[in-house]
């Protein structure tokens, strides 16, 4: 199961397993936000993109109003926004990528 990890008072969440690719990005992006430049938003939830619980934590992220980040293997990333469903007012997450 995941685990929830705060990393900063940004909210960042990772979904933590040890030294994982999210983990990671994770805490680059700590030191990056110290310094005022992360380019992740200010409430991120890092996920492992190949983890099999990945959907579920997504879905639970966007119920919590955290972005999402999702991490491949060799670290590229994939940025994902809740933004309002307009017919339904549900929230359905929308990308942007960064190699």
């Amino acid at each position: 199961m995941a685990q929830g990890m705060s990393a900063n008072p940004q909210s960042m969440k990772t979904s933590y397993k040890g030294n994982s690719p999210a983990g990671r990005v994770m805490n680059e992006a700590i030191e990056l936000d110290i310094e005022g430049r992360s380019p992740y938003p200010k409430r991120a939830t890092f996920l492992d993109a190949d983890e099999p619980y990945v959907g579920r934590e997504i879905r639970r992220a966007v119920d919590e109003g955290h972005a999402i980040v999702l991490v491949e293997a060799d670290g590229s990333t994939l940025t994902l926004r809740a933004e309002p469903n307009g017919a339904s007012g549900a929230e359905e997450p929308a990308a942007t990528a960064k190699a």
